[in-house]
């Protein structure tokens, strides 16, 4: 997904260290509906809704992976962001360093995501939002929930 521009913060430059897909971030669906069709033992026989999940400061996907499982045995499909500087997104200075600008770009990347791909996954089912650490940060944004509000007046925000 392409970074979302931000009114008032200049474009960024393509980022550095991720592989040929150095101006798009990097995000991971799971579809709760797949999942189900595998038939394991004590998974909902219903299908809930998306879940978005906003992560902690230098957390990626697979730090995430049991987590992930209990949402798909409860039947939401699950959506996560890399937020730019984390994960295989790109970062905008050295490889090895997790930085950003403003957080404003955070509360936009996730507004993007959610009102996109989280809309998307959710066919039309509730919209919902798990946040962590660092992650609770960005939608704490007023911009970023009005913002999925549109698409979801279910939105369920959690910061554990």
């Amino acid at each position: 997904m392409e970074s979302a521009k931000v009114r008032g913060l200049v474009n960024m430059p393509a980022g550095v260290g991720a592989g040929d897909q150095v101006d798009r971030l990097h995000y991971v669906t799971y579809d709760a509906k797949a999942f189900a069709a595998l038939h394991i033992p004590g998974s909902a026989n219903a299908f809930r809704g998306a879940l978005v999940i906003s992560r902690g400061f230098s957390e990626f996907a697979g730090k995430y992976s049991e987590m992930i499982w209990y949402f798909l045995m409860a039947g939401y499909s699950v959506c996560f962001l890399e937020y730019r500087g984390h994960g295989d997104s790109p970062r905008d200075q050295d490889p090895a360093l997790v930085w950003i600008d403003d957080w404003r770009r955070y509360v936009a990347d996730l507004a993007k995501l959610a009102s996109t791909v989280g809309c998307q996954e959710a066919h039309g089912q509730g919209l919902y939002l798990y946040a962590h650490y660092m992650g609770g940060g960005a939608p704490s944004g007023l911009q970023c929930l009005n913002i999925i509000h549109r698409f979801s007046p279910r939105l369920s925000y959690q910061l554990p």
